[in-house]
């Protein structure tokens, strides 16, 4: 199996790492965890951007990758205890494969899916950490696929990367030579671009 394949089922499938159990909160810390600085920080950024944009309404703050909400559950605390309409403009979204935690607030939407016509602020601050890559390895014929034996963790060189790997490889990583071993990051770059 391909090694995108494999974390994506590690990452996302029925029992993955990010939508079961209590997630990332529950084995490590991210900004959004570690301390209300960062929160702080963002609402910052949001006043500002509300004010720019002649304070629309609704004003709209997605998060992507959003793991259980806790930033938005923190600025929309913030939002409350400030002074003018922005809290009653607030539209806040989640965007996110987890299902929805039973304690989110019900002022947050909750979605897999990234919203279009936003106004506002996106925010992906731990998104493109986490999408699914291929990994590849030099040989003696071009660069491969390594494949993975999920069971075991065993990793074999696999077929020849497409021509838009090998591309996106050889813009990237063009002094990667023997022993090397890169990820390919053409699924983050589709993914930014959808």
């Amino acid at each position: 199996m391909r090694w995108r394949d494999a974390m994506d089922r590690a990452l996302y499938g029925p029992a993955g790492f990010f939508v079961a159990g209590a997630g990332p909160a529950g084995h490590f810390r991210t900004s959004a965890h570690a301390s209300p600085a960062f929160a702080a920080a963002v609402f910052r950024l949001v006043t500002r951007l509300d004010a720019a944009l002649g304070f629309p309404t609704p004003f709209d703050i997605v998060d992507v990758g959003a793991g259980r909400g806790e930033l938005l559950r923190a600025l929309a605390t913030l939002a409350d205890k400030a002074a003018g309409s922005l809290s009653s403009r607030l539209r806040l979204t989640a965007v996110e494969l987890a299902p929805r935690p039973p304690d989110l607030p019900p002022a947050i939407d909750w979605t897999t899916e990234t919203p279009t016509g936003i106004t506002g602020l996106l925010l992906a601050t731990e998104w493109l950490d986490n999408v699914p890559v291929d990994v590849a390895v030099p040989t003696e014929t071009g660069w491969r696929y390594v494949l993975v034996n999920p069971s075991t963790g065993e990793e074999t060189p696999g077929p020849p990367l497409t021509t838009e790997d090998r591309t996106w490889l050889t813009r990237w990583h063009p002094t990667s030579g023997p022993g090397g071993r890169v990820e390919v990051g053409c699924q983050r770059v589709s993914q930014v671009r959808s």
